[in-house]
């Protein structure tokens, strides 16, 4: 899973996801609160606490069982 920095967007994950992608790996990326085509929310949308609470669905969702390597900047 690849998290994206500040006034980023999932994009920025393009160059590594295209050679990583070479390995057989799963890749995935996706737009953060308040970033890319993601809605803008309220004044605390972008605290990382949210974004934190948000990360846990995906991974739930895409490995219920583990394992995931997590990558961000």
């Amino acid at each position: 899973v690849c998290l994206h920095g500040n006034s980023q967007d999932a994009a920025s994950w393009d160059p590594v996801g295209d050679t990583l992608d070479l390995t057989g790996l799963r890749i995935v990326s996706y737009e953060q609160r308040g970033h890319g085509r993601s809605g803008t929310g309220d004044d605390t949308a972008c605290m990382v606490s949210g974004m934190a609470d948000d990360l846990d669905p995906v991974l739930r969702t895409l490995a219920p069982d583990g394992p995931v390597v997590q990558a961000g900047y």
